[in-house]
């Protein structure tokens, strides 16, 4: 028997995701907004999971039909941000939905369709597949090579550079993982270049679904868009994992060029396994009073930072999409990126200054010129912010995404039908 939708006939859909959080950032977050977005359309389940210091409360998720979140191993927090990144309890994940699928088959519940909307990376077998009605994929990315002459500073034996190479042989090795992909109705992408990522698999149907979304269009603009200053300190702000892609070493290098502007300050909003390099080299230049390192925080705290910040810097050079750039745009900052996978995709010349990925020290002050250049020429601060914030008005806002989204949904259910 098919679960009931309400009244109006809407559609009955399952979403799955690991550790889904309306208080995180990146792909958790994203995920967060678009399940929003779609509860609107759709009588909306959603089945996640948290870890001790990441809870999942159902008042979370209010907009929600049902909530149901599963508590991973306590060991997974001793991992840090590595459990982040490879999941080492997806395995677990997959049983736990594999079961209350099955649990709730028994008691004569299924759905219209289902989506697995996170991870993005395209190496988690799902357990959506044969379970009697139809489900998709993504968005899914990720796969990008560091560009070369930044790759000598990445290490041979770290994920970034093996997690490529185990994914290859994967795709054509592991079947469990090819059926997730094969059988899905749809796999979305967060850009044209996953088509290529997922080339091995047999996809049925790829859509490019992006994360060029407008988060917030009603946001208030900035009280610094009308007073940007010539002096006085200026705030940089960089926000994401403290991984070596994401360009916070190479920012703080250019931090270290600029000793003639005493005003700046960098405020680094992340965790991750390179925060202590990062310090060190920090201190080793000796800029150490002038950036900031917070680690994780929470969301309220992020979106403060963006408010008081003058200039966001985040020059990541293996970034498949870049969600941060978003909320930077919302908040009319000038932006400084690179011209390099998502950034690249998200912006033009007209709302960022994009910067080529380059060899370490070039690179650093490509960044250290850019900075300058938005130090001492407050007008461009201010017409950048405006163009990016413009660029941002004139994306899909979540609504219309999810809109497009349900339209999908229902060419699967109709295509489900006529077979």
């Amino acid at each position: 028997m098919l679960e009931a939708a309400n009244s109006r006939n809407r559609l009955s859909l399952l979403v799955i995701g690991p550790r889904i959080s309306r208080v995180s950032i990146g792909e958790a977050y994203s995920a967060y907004k678009r399940i929003e977005a779609l509860s609107e359309l759709a009588d909306l389940t959603l089945f996640t999971s948290h870890c001790d210091r990441n809870p999942v409360k159902e008042k979370d998720f209010p907009f929600a039909k049902k909530v149901v979140s599963w508590k991973e191993p306590s060991a997974s927090s001793i991992l840090g941000r590595l459990d982040e990144r490879v999941k080492p309890t997806w395995p677990f994940f997959y049983y736990k939905v594999r079961q209350w699928l099955k649990d709730q088959r028994k008691r004569g519940v299924t759905f219209h369709i289902a989506h697995q909307i996170t991870p993005q990376g395209a190496r988690y077998p799902t357990p959506l597949r044969g379970l009697g009605f139809p489900y998709v994929i993504g968005p899914v990315g990720g796969g990008l090579p560091p560009p070369p002459p930044l790759a000598g500073e990445i290490s041979p034996l770290s994920l970034t550079r093996i997690a490529p190479i185990v994914d290859a042989f994967r795709s054509r090795f592991d079947p469990l993982l090819r059926k997730s992909f094969e059988e899905a109705a749809i796999v979305f992408g967060v850009a044209p270049y996953v088509a290529d990522i997922l080339a091995p698999f047999k996809v049925r149907d790829f859509r490019v679904l992006s994360e060029r979304c407008n988060p917030n269009s009603k946001k208030p603009l900035p009280p610094k868009l009308s007073s940007q200053r010539m002096e006085g300190p200026i705030t940089i702000l960089h926000v994401g994992r403290v991984i070596r892609t994401k360009g916070l070493l190479d920012t703080i290098r250019a931090i270290a060029l600029l000793k003639e502007y005493r005003n700046i300050h960098l405020i680094s909003a992340g965790d991750g396994p390179n925060l202590e390099q990062c310090r060190k080299e920090a201190g080793r230049l000796g800029v150490a009073d002038r950036v900031d390192f917070l680690g994780r925080i929470e969301r309220s705290e992020v979106e403060e930072l963006y408010r008081r910040a003058d200039i966001f810097c985040f020059p990541s050079f293996r970034e498949p999409m870049g969600g941060v750039l978003f909320e930077a745009m919302s908040w009319s900052l000038p932006i400084i990126t690179t011209s390099y996978g998502g950034p690249d995709f998200i912006l033009d010349d007209s709302s960022a200054i994009k910067i080529e990925p380059d060899e370490p020290m070039r690179f650093a002050s490509k960044i250290a010129e850019a900075l300058r250049r938005l130090i001492t020429d407050v007008h461009l601060r201010m017409e950048l912010g405006s163009c990016a914030r413009a660029r941002l008005a004139s994306l899909e806002t979540w609504r219309e995404n999810a809109e497009w989204i349900l339209t999908c949904y229902k060419e699967v259910l109709s295509k489900t039908v006529e077979d």
